[in-house]
């Protein structure tokens, strides 16, 4: 008898599973053309089949690691510079979010970040009684680390002013100006690079090779994806600018290694005051770059801590196994993927994959780290204009766009918390600065933040 239904499917799933295990061997194939089409041919099957009519991802059976593969091979990481397919580079994106939703959910990685939360409620103590999962503690030594970069910042700004001129000054009047900024440059060597902080960067160096370990690095190939990598090696101070400017933040950022990196300018700037290195290419680098931070006091709040987003991360993982996280890769991803596509021909997949990667969350609503996570990621939306086009534009979809202002309501629904009460706060705050799209997406934000929180309310589905 004919299968019917649920069991075409499952039949047919079957044998995409079986088509997947040859991909996983490349001996198999004649030429790496030859596995290219087979392993194109099952994402493309298998992203319609999970993302629009949803399958159970697990009857296609342990795909991670191919997919890596294939990531790998097909560069998509930088797909902008490759001449990859657009539509075969979407169902792949959509297929590994969907994938490593439940890849998050590990044993391993949980007890790696219970040390990396910690190490952040730890930062200065000697006292190992502190309770390691002091989540209120680690906040606030997430926000002193970000209070140290911001003072950095602050002080290359003014550094930045002294040399606007750049190749127009004579080392000589650039010494001049220096000196009358030197209480800057002091401010630079004063600031705290202190060794607790490479305490936590040992941790989340810890954590990082087990994120990689268990989903094959997968993450690094998403499209839109960075990484502060190599956390003991020595950052430049230009490398530092780039990931604190960052169109699309990093997901993971080295907090010791980001300090020294942006204080190193101190005692360069002294040798120039001093009379020594002035010639050093290295050294005019470094000013050079000073020309790219424009005005930090312009930045959006958001923007400015970068530390207390680190730990939301690390504690939606611990707490949630990912749920928030793989939203904002979702629409990291996204945002790099509607640059050069259109939505409008993809529209049930992104609407199916963000679906798949979101059914479950009346499981994570009471995570303050998952919470904080999701409101980065509408923060971003509102607040930070679009890499191309109308800067009144928002970079996505209404209808996907709106999917996530529906989760954010779900989430927050009854729940208590000053850091909603900041999100709402630097949202007014920047109501004056924004227009089109983006301002009706942000009144809108403050809308559905407002909904969750008036009494009783309820989810909407």
């Amino acid at each position: 008898m004919p299968v019917q239904g649920e069991n075409v499917v499952h039949e047919l799933s079957r044998r995409v599973a079986r088509l997947w295990e040859t991909c996983s061997n490349r001996d198999l194939f004649a030429s790496d053309e030859q596995w290219r089409k087979r392993t194109r041919a099952c994402v493309e099957t298998t992203a319609s089949l999970v993302c629009c009519t949803n399958t159970k991802l697990e009857w296609f059976g342990d795909i991670i690691e191919v997919l890596s593969d294939i990531g790998s091979a097909e560069n998509t990481r930088e797909h902008s510079t490759t001449r990859l397919d657009q539509s075969f580079l979407v169902r792949w994106t959509c297929l590994s979010i969907a994938v490593l939703r439940p890849a998050l959910d590990q044993e391993s990685l949980r007890e790696e970040l219970a040390f990396a939360v910690s190490s952040f409620a730890y930062l200065g103590s000697q006292d190992s009684t502190d309770d390691l999962r002091n989540d209120e503690q680690a906040l606030e030594n997430a926000q002193k680390i970000d209070g140290g970069i911001w003072e950095a910042l602050q002080s290359i700004q003014d550094l930045c002013r002294a040399s606007s001129s750049g190749a127009d000054l004579t080392l000589e009047q650039l010494r001049e100006n220096l000196r009358s900024h030197e209480s800057q440059v002091a401010d630079l060597e004063r600031i705290n690079t202190s060794v607790y902080t490479e305490q936590i960067s040992f941790y989340l160096s810890a954590f990082y090779h087990e994120l990689d370990r268990v989903t094959h690095k997968l993450v690094r190939r998403l499209p839109g994806v960075q990484f502060d990598d190599s956390p003991f090696e020595r950052a430049s101070f230009s490398r530092a600018l780039d990931l604190l400017t960052a169109t699309v933040e990093p997901q993971l950022v080295f907090p010791h290694r980001q300090l020294r990196a942006l204080c190193s300018l101190g005692p360069r700037l002294r040798d120039i005051i001093e009379g020594w290195n002035i010639e050093d290419p290295e050294l005019r680098r470094t000013l050079d770059s000073l020309k790219t931070v424009g005005n930090v006091d312009t930045w959006p709040t958001f923007s400015r801590r970068p530390m207390e987003r680190q730990l939301a991360r690390l504690q939606d993982i611990r707490d949630s196994s990912g749920f928030a996280i793989t939203v904002e890769l979702f629409f990291v991803a996204l945002g790099q993927l509607l640059a050069t596509s259109s939505s409008e021909s993809h529209h049930s997949l992104f609407i199916g994959t963000f679906k798949s990667i979101t059914s479950d969350w009346k499981k994570y609503r009471g995570s303050r780290g998952t919470q904080q996570v999701l409101l980065d990621v509408v923060c971003d939306i509102a607040m930070r204009r679009p890499r191309y086009g109308d800067p009144s534009r928002i970079a996505f979809p209404s209808y996907i766009a709106d999917k996530l202002l529906v989760l954010l309501r779900n989430v927050l629904e009854g729940q208590p918390g000053s850091h909603i009460d900041d999100v709402v706060e630097n949202l007014h705050t920047a109501l004056p600065g924004i227009y089109g799209e983006r301002r009706k997406f942000l009144d809108r934000a403050l809308e559905v933040i407002a909904q969750s929180r008036a009494p009783g309310s309820v989810p909407l589905f």
